[in-house]
């Protein structure tokens, strides 16, 4: 995790993907056994939570906010694993969109307070 700088690692048993792993989730089982293990299964988070790779930001967050994670695996067709989403991807995107409409809520004000002056008319004045 810490050489390819991911929190989670979707675990498979089989080729089957059965859990996540985070490592909160590490750091916390060192923690409590005072010792770090070398099975991953034994601090794995299971059953594995998942959503549609067709499925709304707004849904994605509210499985999220249900179940009190921070990331989801992402299922693909034929159900098939297509990644991982993080909670901290849609705070980045809503911060960009924030950026943006706050930027042209700032050009609107700027055309409101200095307003172009009425051009005369060509020939006439």
């Amino acid at each position: 995790m810490k050489q390819e700088h991911v929190g989670a690692l979707v675990v498979l048993k089989d080729d089957e993907p059965i859990g996540m792993v985070t490592d909160r989730d590490l750091a916390l089982f060192a923690m409590l056994e005072g010792q770090p293990t070398d099975a991953v299964e034994s601090c794995t988070s299971t059953p594995l939570l998942t959503v549609d790779e067709n499925a709304t930001v707004q849904e994605a967050a509210d499985k999220m906010r249900r179940h009190a994670v921070r990331r989801l695996a992402v299922q693909g067709a034929y159900g098939r694993l297509a990644g991982v989403v993080a909670a901290d991807e849609f705070f980045a995107a809503v911060g960009s969109q924030l950026g943006q409409l706050a930027a042209a809520i700032q050009r609107e004000f700027r055309i409101e307070e200095y307003p172009t002056p009425p051009q005369p008319l060509l020939g006439k004045e």
